[in-house]
């Protein structure tokens, strides 16, 4: 137990709504699973294991003769740390899809299931289900579906619409723009629902390939074909990094709305502001300021490079988890541990970070008087932050101090913690 907050009736009848919503396996998507495992095809979140036959090699004779310090061994070793920790990432990524794949085939015998669902102490809506869920990855969001359709009118065709050209090209264009694809991609759709695995190559370079295939089978159904008269796949939508929304919001930053979203643009059908894309940017100006770090700015282009550093240092992530993030994205670009070595990824995480704050000022201002105010709270013997919202929850954070547990092994979760009793003690040090 991590909190006492209180939620107001709204926050009530949203968890009900929820836990009232009926769901059911999606059958044409666990065809198309059930084919992809028996052929050993990995697609996106869903993995099998390929070894890298550099992780059995042993250490050369000429590296191993040499001082445990000196540079090319050192360099080595991080290399062979790197290998095995992408096969270790491997493994257990085929390990989650091999225990939801053994869920879905057990529920695809039921008819119809339900989700539960809790609010954490800020308020935020989870659901409790450890496989299956619909906050997990792209491949297990797609084996769900409504046991309940509805009817498509002009505006929700539409958003349809939208959802299947998003989930091919990603968030970053128009509305427009992903309706438009969808539309002129009628005979591509249609390829791909009547045989998933031979055009596996047109749908696997999807932004969320798993989820685009099923809302292309249902598309070509619902729509094309009219063989059914309901829609039943997920529409998701998101805000981008929405902690910097808020903030920004808050504190009417121009600049941090600016690249948020929360502000209008000169041109309504320009696609919106990606805040990542301009955290690189600036991160290359400060690289190119500093000769010396200058020649990183050629490779500060990577999406996947800006994102896990904004969006963690905004939840107040720490260094080494922003460090960790950019090794591995820079692993996943051929660009670690050459040109980029360990050493260069301080100078890399110091420009994002950097960066970060430039692009979006007042939130990280707030979020530094924020930890003061904490600070200072407990300095005066405070044992909880608590805080109130416009639908009438009270929100009160306290950090307890862990209770007695016992060890429970199970079957898909491994071993698992169980509180016994509840020791209401708050940890201030937390």
């Amino acid at each position: 137990m991590h909190s006492d907050s209180q939620f107001g009736q709204a926050a009530l009848d949203l968890i009900n709504t929820l836990q009232r919503t009926v769901w059911c396996i999606d059958q044409e998507a666990l065809k198309v699973v059930e084919a992809c495992w028996a052929e050993g095809i990995s697609v996106g979140s869903f993995r099998t294991v390929t070894d890298d036959p550099r992780r059995a090699q042993a250490m050369p004779e000429h590296i191993k003769s040499l001082p445990k310090e000196h540079a090319e061994r050192v360099t080595w070793r991080k290399l062979q740390h790197s290998i095995h920790e992408a096969h270790h990432e491997q493994v257990e990524r085929a390990r989650t899809t091999m225990s939801v794949l053994a869920l879905a085939r057990q529920f695809s015998k039921e008819p119809h299931f339900y989700l539960s669902w809790e609010c954490d102490f800020r308020g935020r809506l989870y659901d409790q289900q450890a496989w299956l869920g619909r906050q997990k990855s792209d491949f297990e969001k797609s084996l769900s579906r409504f046991a309940e359709g509805c009817i498509l009118d002009e505006q929700s065709e539409e958003i349809a619409a939208q959802a299947v050209g998003a989930a091919f090209l990603g968030s970053r264009g128009t509305f427009d723009e992903r309706s438009q694809w969808t539309r002129s991609h009628s005979q591509l759709l249609e390829a791909i629902a009547n045989n998933p695995i031979g055009n596996a190559t047109e749908w696997e370079q999807a932004d969320d390939p798993w989820q685009f295939l099923q809302l292309a089978i249902e598309w070509v159904k619902v729509v094309l074909r009219k063989q059914q008269k309901l829609w039943h796949v997920p529409v998701t939508a998101d805000a981008t990094a929405s902690g910097l929304q808020l903030l920004s919001a808050m504190r009417r930053d121009p600049k941090g709305m600016e690249f948020s979203n929360l502000t209008p643009q000169e041109n309504p059908d320009a696609p919106p502001k990606d805040s990542y894309l301009e955290v690189l940017r600036v991160a290359r100006e400060l690289a190119e300021a500093e000769p010396e770090h200058a020649w990183l700015a050629e490779h500060l282009i990577h999406r996947s490079l800006g994102k896990p550093v904004l969006m963690v240092a905004i939840y107040g992530g720490s260094y080494r988890t922003n460090r960790q993030d950019i090794i591995e994205a820079l692993t996943k670009e051929d660009l670690y541990p050459s040109p980029i070595t360990y050493e260069d990824t301080k100078v890399v995480t110091d420009l994002l970070r950097k960066a970060s704050k430039k692009v979006f000022p007042a939130a990280f201002e707030t979020l530094a008087w924020i930890e003061k105010l904490a600070k200072t709270a407990l300095e005066q013997g405070a044992t909880s932050h608590t805080w109130s919202t416009p639908t009438g929850d009270i929100i009160q954070h306290v950090e307890y101090q862990p209770a007695d547990a016992i060890r429970v092994e199970t079957h898909f979760l491994g071993k698992v913690s169980i509180g016994l009793g509840n020791l209401k003690l708050p940890n201030t040090s937390k």
